[in-house]
């Protein structure tokens, strides 16, 4: 029960306060201005944030191998995605989410399924 709670809170951090309230911001804002309006002001607020929240995400999960620890879960995918995206924003992470981030990519599951993303992009 406590594990599924952790998880839990770990996805809907991921989602809301690092993907909906930051990057979310930056991507719109910031890669598609003429669609979203140019908004520096709030663009630069959604950098601040993001690097506050990762901070906070950085502390939580310390040098875990997972978000559960030794176990891989639905948190680690949300997450793994999230930081996709922070790094393709050009975000400096704590060295402990890049060392996370690395052995995600590091996974054969992880390597596959990019694969396939990029072949449908094509």
């Amino acid at each position: 029960m406590a594990e599924r709670a952790m998880m839990d809170r770990l996805i809907f951090f991921a989602l809301m306060e690092l993907d909906a309230t930051a990057l979310y911001v930056i991507r719109r804002h910031e890669g598609l201005p003429a669609i979203y309006g140019d908004a520096p002001a709030p663009v630069a607020a959604a950098y601040a944030y993001a690097d506050r929240q990762f901070a906070v995400l950085s502390d939580l999960l310390g040098d875990q191998v997972y978000c559960l620890g030794e176990r891989f879960s639905e948190a680690d995918i949300h997450l793994g995605s999230i930081l996709n995206w922070a790094l393709s924003l050009k975000i400096d992470l704590p060295a402990n989410l890049t060392r996370y981030h690395d052995r995600l990519r590091a996974r054969a599951a992880y390597q596959a399924a990019s694969e396939v993303n990029a072949s449908a992009m094509l």
